[in-house]
C-alpha cells in the first residue's frame, strides 16, 4: 500500500506544488523575530554552488569587487539559499524514490541517496555560556540562542532533549540568551534561570518553566523556584540584585555581533543550522563534527530486534547519518505506513535512531533495538498466546504520531523519591471521578500542595490523570509510584479543565 505521503508521485504537478508548499515549511526562517526578513548565522558561508569567491562582481575606479566581498554582506542568506536548493532537490528524489519502494509490487525496498546538505562555516562563540548539559565535556556542543517567552524555542525543547538521548557522552547542550524585544518577561526569566544556576539547579529551573507552560511573570518564577527546590530567599536577592544581568546582556551583545534577530538559532561547534532546526538537520550535523574529529558515535550498541508492533516498509539510506528516512506502519499489510526520518518519534517511546540497507536502529526508552524487514510482527499471521497456541489475529497498527507539547523534564530522582515518600498522602489526593476506565474510575487531582510532587511534575488542580507509559491509571492500580521510582523515562496524559489532553514527559539526571 502506497503511503499517502507518496500518493501524488504519480502526478507531477500536483507533486511539485506540494514539494515547494512542504519546502516553505520546512526550510523557511520561521522563529521569534525582532524584524523581517529575519536573518540567522554569522555574515559567514559559501557563495552558491555555480560560482567561484575568486570571480569579479564589479569595478570602481581601479579596484574590483569580488564575489566573496559581495558575499560576505550576505552569507546568511546564502546559506539560506543554498539549503532551500538542497531542500527541492532531496523532497523531489525522495518522492521518485519513495514511489517505486512502496508500490505493491515492488522487488526493492531500499535505495540510497547521494545528496548532501551544504556545510556552513564555523564561527566563533566566545564567552560563557549560561549552563551546559550534561557538565562533561563532549566533542560536540549544540549552542542555542533561545529565550524562555518564545514559543518557537518551547518546540525546540523537546528536539534537544531527544539529541541528548541519541547521542549519550557525544553531545552536550550550551544555553545563550536572546530575549527580544516582544518578549517583555524575558530578560528577568534569563536572570532568574541563571540565579537557580547559583544554586547548582539551571536545569531543573530551565525544564520545570518549560513544562508549565506559562507566562513567565515573577509570581511564576517563584513558584518554579520553590517547585525546583531553591533557597527562596536567595533566589530573591540574586533577581531583586539583578546580578546575572550583565551576564545577559553579553549574550545579547554577542548575538548582535552575529547578525542575530530570531530565536531559536543553533549552532554545532560553530556552524549555524538553517533555522527551523529539525532533528535530522541537527544529527547531520553533529555526525559531521563526530567524523571529523575521528570520534565514533557512543551509545549502547544493538543487541535485540524490537518488541513494538510495527513494521518496516522501505529504507532510503543517505550518505552519513542523519540523513536518511524509512517507511513503519504497523504488522498488517494494511496498515498505513508513515515516513519518519532519522531523529524523529515513531511512537511516543521510540525515536528512529537510524537507517539502514537492511533495516533500522530504534532508540526505545534508552535501549537501542532493531526492526528489518524479516522481524517484528509477520503481517497477516495471528499471534501466539503465552502457552504457544495461536491467537486472535492482531488489530492494525497505526504508526502514532507523538502529541506536540510532550517536552521532556530532566528531574533528579532523588528529590522524586523524596517527596513520593507519603504514597498515602499523595494518593489522598487523587479522588475518584464519573469516567471509567475497564470498570474502574479514573482519579482527579483535587489539590497541588506548595513543594509537592504534583508541582514538581508541573501538574495543576483538577487535572485528570489518564495513562502513565501508556498504562491506564485509575482507583484499581496506580502505575505512577513505580514508573518514577524505577523507569528511565516516565510519559503521564491528564485531562485538563476544559477537556484539553496535557501530555508530559520525564526523564531523569
Amino acid at each position: 500500500m502506497v503511503h499517502p505521503a507518496v500518493a501524488h508521485v504519480a502526478r507531477p504537478a500536483v507533486l511539485a506544488g506540494v514539494i515547494v508548499g512542504t519546502l516553505l515549511a520546512v526550510s523557511g526562517l520561521q522563529g521569534c523575530s525582532r524584524h523581517s526578513p529575519p536573518t540567522a548565522g554569522d555574515g559567514t558561508g559559501t557563495a552558491g554552488p555555480q560560482s567561484t569567491a575568486s570571480e569579479t562582481a564589479a569595478r570602481i575606479g581601479g579596484r574590483t569587487l569580488t564575489l566573496a566581498d559581495v558575499d560576505a554582506l550576505v552569507a546568511a542568506q546564502l546559506l539560506v539559499l543554498d539549503h532551500q536548493r538542497y531542500q527541492l532537490r532531496r523532497l523531489a528524489t525522495e518522492a521518485l524514490l519513495l514511489r517505486e519502494l512502496t508500490a505493491p509490487d515492488a522487488a526493492i525496498r531500499t535505495a540510497r541517496i547521494a545528496l548532501t546538505p551544504p556545510v556552513p562555516a564555523a564561527v566563533e562563540l566566545p564567552g560563557t555560556p549560561a549552563a551546559q548539559r550534561p557538565g562533561a565535556a563532549a566533542p560536540v556542543t549544540l549552542t542555542v540562542f533561545c529565550n524562555f517567552q518564545s514559543p518557537h524555542c518551547a518546540a525546540l525543547q523537546s528536539t534537544l532533549a531527544d539529541l541528548l538521548s541519541l547521542y549519550p557522552g557525544s553531545l552536550r547542550i550550551a544555553a545563550r540568551d536572546l530575549p527580544l524585544p516582544m518578549h517583555a518577561l524575558a530578560p528577568l526569566a534569563a536572570e532568574a534561570a541563571r540565579c537557580a544556576g547559583q544554586q547548582g539547579k539551571y536545569w531543573a529551573f530551565h525544564d520545570l518553566l518549560w513544562a508549565r507552560g506559562r507566562d513567565p511573570d515573577r509570581a511564576e518564577l517563584d513558584a518554579v523556584a520553590q517547585a525546583s527546590g531553591l533557597d527562596a530567599a536567595a533566589f530573591a536577592t540574586c533577581l531583586q540584585s539583578h546580578s546575572e544581568s550583565r551576564a545577559v546582556a553579553a549574550d545579547v551583545e554577542l548575538a548582535h555581533r552575529l547578525g542575530l534577530g530570531i530565536v531559536p538559532v543553533v549552532f554545532v561547534n560553530g556552524r549555524p543550522a538553517v533555522t527551523p532546526a529539525t532533528t535530522d538537520q541537527l544529527m547531520w550535523l553533529v555526525e559531521s563534527e563526530l567524523q571529523g574529529a575521528g570520534v565514533k558515535r557512543a551509545g549502547t550498541k544493538a543487541s535485540q530486534p524490537t518488541t513494538l508492533p510495527l513494521a518496516l516498509r522501505a529504507t532510503i539510506v543517505g550518505e552519513m547519518p542523519g540523513l536518511g528516512l524509512a517507511v513503519i506502519g504497523g504488522p498488517q499489510p494494511d496498515a498505513p505506513g508513515a515516513v519518519r526520518r532519522e531523529g524523529e518519534r515513531v511512537t511516543p517511546e521510540s525515536i528512529l535512531r537510524r537507517v539502514g540497507p537492511d533495516g533500522v536502529e530504534l532508540l526505545v526508552s534508552g535501549r537501542v533495538e532493531t526492526l528489518s524487514f524479516a522481524s517484528g510482527a509477520q503481517p497477516g499471521k495471528a499471534a501466539a498466546t503465552s502457552d504457544g497456541a495461536p491467537g486472535a489475529a492482531q488489530p492494525p497498527t497505526v504508526v502514532t504520531t507523538p502529541v506536540a507539547g510532550a517536552m521532556p523534564v530532566f528531574l533528579d530522582r532523588e528529590m522524586v523519591r523524596e517527596r513520593m515518600a507519603d504514597r498515602v498522602a499523595l494518593s489522598a489526593r487523587l479522588q475518584p471521578v464519573e469516567m471509567t476506565v475497564d470498570g474502574y474510575r479514573l482519579l482527579r487531582l483535587d489539590d497541588v500542595p506548595t513543594g509537592s510532587l504534583y508541582e514538581l511534575l508541573g501538574l495543576q488542580q483538577g487535572d485528570v490523570i489518564v495513562a502513565v507509559n501508556e498504562q491506564p491509571i485509575h482507583e484499581g492500580d496506580n502505575p505512577l509510584w513505580d514508573a518514577l521510582d524505577r523507569e528511565p523515562e516516565v510519559r503521564v496524559r491528564v485531562m485538563r479543565r476544559g477537556g484539553l489532553a496535557q501530555h508530559y514527559t520525564y526523564r531523569f539526571q
